[in-house]
C-alpha cells in the first residue's frame, strides 16, 4: 500500500488545506501567500479546478489512504501537490518537443519528515510520465530549504543550479535550487 493517494483538488479539501496553509511554519518555505488568507483555500480551489479538467495544471490533494479525519468524513488531507504543464508547443514543433511541467507541493507542518512529500512528489510524477507527453518536470524550492531539495534528490531529479528568485513573494537575495527531472530517469528500472 502506497504511504499517500493522491485526489483531484475539490471543495471538499477547502477546510482542511485553508487551516494546513494557514500555518506560518507553511507559508514560509512555500509559494502561498502569507498570511494564508480567510477564504483562500475554497477561492483557490475555484480556480484551479477546472484548469485541472482541462489540462492546464493538475492539482491534487495528498491523502493519507488508511486515517481517516477527525470527523471521519473520508481520508485525511495532508498537503498539496501540483504540476503546471508548459504552453503547448506550435503544430510544427518537432516531435517530443512537449515541454517542461513545473512541480509544486507542500505538506501541513504536523506532516513534515514522515516519507509523505517524497511519496506524493514521486505519484504525481509516475501520473504526469504516464498521462500527458511531457518530457521533464522542473521544481524551483529555496536553495535553504534542504528538506524540499532532499525530497526532489529522492525522486531522481537532478540539481541543475542554484538560480536567481524569480517569485515576487521573497526578497530578490533568496535563491532557488533548480531541480529538474526527466522522463528517463521514472522509467528506468530500479538499480
Amino acid at each position: 500500500m502506497s504511504l499517500v493517494t493522491l485526489a483531484p483538488i475539490s471543495p471538499e479539501h477547502a477546510p482542511t488545506v485553508q487551516r494546513l496553509a494557514s500555518d506560518p511554519a507553511v507559508t514560509a518555505t512555500t509559494n502561498l501567500p502569507e498570511p494564508y488568507p480567510d477564504g483562500g483555500a475554497a477561492a483557490w480551489i475555484a480556480y484551479a479546478a477546472p484548469r485541472h479538467a482541462a489540462g492546464l495544471e493538475y492539482v491534487f490533494a495528498i491523502l493519507a489512504p488508511t486515517a481517516p479525519t477527525v470527523g471521519g468524513n473520508g481520508p485525511e488531507v495532508l498537503g498539496v501537490c501540483g504540476l503546471v504543464m508548459p504552453e503547448r508547443p506550435p503544430a510544427d514543433a518537432p516531435a517530443g518537443a512537449d515541454g517542461v511541467a513545473e512541480m509544486g507541493y507542500w505538506l501541513g507542518a504536523e506532516y513534515w519528515g514522515r516519507g509523505y512529500a517524497t511519496a506524493a512528489c514521486r505519484a504525481l510524477a509516475a501520473f504526469a510520465f504516464a498521462h500527458t507527453t511531457i518530457s521533464a518536470i522542473d521544481a524551483f524550492p529555496l536553495a535553504e530549504n534542504r528538506a524540499s531539495c532532499r525530497v526532489l534528490e529522492k525522486l531522481g531529479a537532478v540539481l541543475v543550479g542554484i538560480v536567481p528568485n524569480t517569485y515576487p513573494k521573497w526578497a530578490a537575495d533568496r535563491l532557488l535550487a533548480h531541480y529538474r527531472l526527466v522522463r528517463a530517469a521514472v522509467d528506468a528500472p530500479p538499480a
